[in-house]
């Protein structure tokens, strides 16, 4: 009888959820935007619980074009959905209730306007009329997220009006077109959804014959004559410098620049986050100018700075050219806007920088010129020095940082989480065996782990989280996650709180470093790890670091390492570093 019982009770459940499965939504604007995102090519929604949102959620459930992945906290759903467009490059979805659900998106669409990631926001929301009624959950969700998206429209509901059915339509297609258009960015639909929600849905076929409205894609190219001026500017100078910044990784682009930066006259200089390598490049900017005296920085000086890609990490690069006078800057990038980051915009050029050089390239013929091999010349006495300091370095973040970069597989996707340890990194020169991935759009700490949860999730490939502990704990909602993949490690690099304030000027001279800016702390992740069921190993010297990161390409299972440093000495070592560095280049 227990049994029969038993196999009576599944069949129910597998009816019941077979049912679900096919529920479709019979909101007219639901069914619509479906069938839009569909046509568009989204293939990802991450979908955060609620109720205003069911008909959103059981529509995108029921619809087999969509893989759904479920994410409570709606801060950490935004960064994880940021992840996976990273890799896909494709809009992804995130769908929230009404309220200040929507406003945990925020960092996320900000680190997605910054990066050029495409993500499409659809919160759902009361009826305009309550707005500011005194009801539950009825803030003003129109324009939330301000400038930080591309494209924001609030969608009308009258289902019997075929005018506002027609708008509708063209709002959602106008959105998609923005979020990969001439520049990927993030867009927002606010969708007001009315009571019942959870009784229209139906198990019929009734598909929408809404169609997507697209854009056909052309390309930009320099006119002749401005061409013929830009030419003629290039073979006038003796000393050109690119700097490379955040890019996604680009194939016609690192061949066009590398037959660029083969000219007497030009050094390249780029940040891991260009992704961009070549021997001819130069890839550790602070590394290689820490020892600057005055004769350096006249001596290094160039004639024309050229730059491509959007956010620099290095400080020291941006106040040394700030400080020149005179220089010509020209930014290469599709976008309308100036980006002046060092205060000498002379040019914006409008077109992808890899059609910019391949035009270059084929009418540029350099001045006969030392001003490369200068920079190689000191690149490669700075890499003597810092491989010297390195093989004596005591047990530090420095010297942790040194060791899980040399044991990343090759193939592998590096993503860095901010503040000190994206800076760390920055002092290794870059390996073209990785990928490597930041929240540098807004550099905050507060969605690394989730980003490379779902970058792993999407890149299907292993995937190397490099952290500090601020951050770690700060997003530690990321882990409340049933999909983290196997393939996700994460190194927590725990120095007992945020580290990069005893090395920037200012803070450390202040009598409340530890209470409000180092925020010192205790905390281990041993039990983050063992509540989501992760695995787990720890290490606070050389010997069980290694043996930690065995452990760690070993673990069948997504795997903390976390490596304890010395708070009170991590400082010391790194401007002993960097003094070691600038001392024994001007002996020289």
């Amino acid at each position: 009888m227990e049994v029969r019982n038993l196999v009576e009770g599944f069949t129910k459940f597998i009816e019941l959820y077979a049912r679900f499965k096919s529920m479709l939504s019979e909101k007219k604007t639901v069914r619509d935007l479906m069938e839009i995102l569909a046509q568009a090519g989204v293939k990802h929604v991450v979908i955060s619980p609620g109720s205003r949102n069911a008909p959103l959620t059981f529509s995108f459930e029921g619809d087999g074009r969509f893989r759904c992945h479920s994410i409570v906290d709606e801060r950490s759903a935004g960064y994880f959905a940021l992840g996976i467009a990273q890799q896909t490059r494709n809009p992804v979805a995130v769908v929230c209730t009404s309220g200040t659900a929507a406003f945990n998106y925020g960092p996320a669409v900000a680190e997605a306007y910054y990066q050029r990631i495409p993500l499409v926001v659809l919160t759902a929301d009361r009826p305009e009329e309550w707005v500011n009624q005194g009801d539950g959950q009825t803030i003003m969700q129109e324009g939330i997220f301000g400038g930080h998206v591309r494209f924001n429209a609030t969608l009308r509901w009258n289902p019997g009006d075929k005018q506002i059915t027609w708008h509708n339509r063209r709002l959602i297609s106008e959105a998609l077109d923005q979020c990969k258009g001439v520049v990927d960015g993030p867009v927002h639909l606010n969708i007001p959804l009315r009571d019942n929600l959870y009784a229209e849905f139906s198990g019929e076929e009734a598909p929408s014959d809404a169609r997507w409205i697209r854009r056909a894609r052309t390309s930009a190219r320099m006119e002749k004559g401005e061409l013929q001026e830009i030419i003629g500017a290039l073979n006038n100078c003796k000393r050109i410098l690119v700097i490379a910044g955040l890019c996604e990784s680009n194939s016609d682009l690192q061949s066009q620049l590398e037959r660029f930066g083969r000219q007497p006259s030009v050094t390249v200089l780029t940040e891991t986050t260009s992704n961009l390598h070549s021997p001819d490049f130069i890839g550790c900017i602070d590394r290689l100018i820490m020892g600057f005296d005055e004769t350096d920085v006249e001596h290094f000086k160039p004639d024309l700075l050229i730059t491509l890609g959007n956010q620099i990490i290095s400080k020291k690069i941006k106040a040394l050219l700030r400080s020149y006078d005179g220089l010509q800057h020209w930014h290469v990038d599709k976008d309308q806007g100036f980006m002046d980051t060092y205060q000498h915009q002379t040019v914006a050029i409008r077109t992808e920088p890899a059609s910019f050089f391949k035009q270059v390239n084929a009418q540029f013929d350099g001045e006969i010129s030392d001003y490369h091999q200068r920079w190689i010349f000191r690149n490669n006495e700075l890499r003597e020095l810092h491989l010297e300091f390195d093989n004596e370095v005591p047990f530090s973040d420095l010297r942790v940082v040194s060791r899980v970069l040399r044991r990343i597989p090759p193939g592998s996707n590096v993503q860095m989480g901010n503040s000190s340890i994206v800076r760390y990194i920055q002092l290794f020169d870059p390996s073209p065996e990785f990928n490597y991935f930041g929240n540098r759009g807004t550099s905050g700490i507060d969605g690394c782990t989730s980003t490379a949860s779902g970058a792993a999730l999407a890149g299907q490939t292993p995937t190397i989280l490099l952290t500090g502990d601020v951050a770690f704990f700060y997003d530690a909602n990321a882990l409340w996650n049933k999909q983290i993949p196997r393939w996700l490690k994460i190194v927590v690099v725990n120095n007992g709180g945020g580290g990069i304030f005893r090395i920037i000027d200012g803070p450390a001279s202040t009598p409340v470093l530890e209470k409000h800016f180092e925020t010192t702390h205790h905390l281990r992740a041993r039990h983050l790890a063992e509540m989501h069921g992760l695995d787990y190993v720890y290490a606070d010297n050389a010997a069980d670091l290694d043996r930690g990161l065995e452990h760690l390409y070993r673990s069948d299972r997504c795997c903390i390492l976390e490596v304890a440093t010395p708070r009170l000495e991590n400082d010391g070592v790194l401007k002993n570093y960097f003094k070691n560095l600038k001392d024994k280049t001007q002996r020289t």
